[in-house]
């Protein structure tokens, strides 16, 4: 249970709403606050990445629905990485009757809406009344499967994640030169046709690993320990997050053009001393705790805010 208590010496840290805000806000600083399309438009958050970028996701689901009372209006889930993984969300979509198979991009997307009050708050009912959340790989084909009339409908944030999987510095090299880099061009090519002109693009750090047998807390192939702590001395290797970093600074890909990266949201440090919140014998998920997700949000809303 004390996991689920925030610290009392903790500092005020930004949260989904202020993210959700700030994006309703440069929504109007866009478009203007006449625009016509102010109460249907989709405050969008679409992460990018592997499984780290699918917990982050359903995180913001769970907590819209929980938190902020959102309901769900539309969805389509996937199974992602461990057998049984995306399969109570996918079952609950279809039970309830919101997977529109004519809607499905092929990767998990939800739509949901909000009412005027949540909690015992009442809300500003023009700050973001619709929300789309999504996950996907980075590939051409995920990045452009949805129709320009849904794109269109979107203002948000894409936030790119990787490195988590790879046990190289090449690795991590292949995947933004292949991958990343070839996909920040379609995106400016998009924007440019008016496509994904509202999207602010941010790359976000993966989070620490803290396996007992591995060096700086890696996995290291054949670690058969199913117990999760902190490296000897509390010395981690950041190698991977460290070669992403210098490949965006290196490549001009940090800044404010249409191609580049507005921010990096940084959460690795903060995260370090959270070996409590793996499950035994995954030393790289971490539980749905709400705290540490409050760490990712107050990372998008700086990034969002100093782009």
């Amino acid at each position: 249970p004390a996991l689920f208590l925030r610290p009392s010496s903790s500092l005020p840290l930004a949260n989904l709403w202020n993210v959700l805000q700030e994006i309703n806000y440069q929504y109007q600083q866009h478009y203007g606050h006449s625009s016509s399309t102010q109460s249907s438009f989709y405050c969008t958050l679409w992460f990018v990445g592997d499984s780290l970028s699918s917990d982050t996701s359903m995180a913001a689901l769970c907590q819209l629905v929980s938190q902020y009372k959102y309901r769900i209006t539309q969805c389509h889930s996937r199974p992602y990485g461990r057998e049984g993984y995306g399969d109570g969300d996918r079952e609950f979509c279809t039970r309830e009757g919101l997977r529109d198979p004519s809607k499905d991009p092929g990767f998990a997307y939800f739509d949901l809406q909000r009412p005027y009050k949540h909690g015992d708050e009442e809300e500003d009912p023009a700050i973001c009344p619709n929300v789309r959340i999504k996950f996907s790989g980075l590939t051409d084909g995920n990045l452009k499967v949805l129709p320009n009339e849904v794109r269109n409908e979107e203002y948000g944030l894409i936030i790119f994640n990787w490195g988590v999987i790879c046990n190289q510095a090449s690795g991590v090299m292949r995947y933004m030169e292949r991958q990343l880099q070839p996909a920040l061009k379609v995106l400016s090519s998009l924007q440019e046709d008016n496509g994904y002109l509202q999207y602010t693009f941010l790359w976000r750090e993966h989070e620490p690993q803290h396996f007992l047998g591995g060096q700086g807390g890696l996995y290291e192939t054949g670690d058969s320990s199913d117990q999760c702590g902190p490296p000897p001395n509390n010395t981690y290797n950041n190698f991977r997050n460290e070669v992403a970093l210098d490949f965006l600074r290196s490549h001009e890909l940090l800044g404010n053009q249409s191609h580049q990266i507005r921010g990096v949201v940084h959460l690795y440090d903060a995260l370090k001393p959270m070996w409590g919140l793996h499950f035994p014998g995954d030393c790289t998920h971490y539980c749905y705790n709400p705290w540490r997700f409050e760490l990712t949000w107050n990372g998008v809303y700086t990034a969002m805010k100093s782009a």
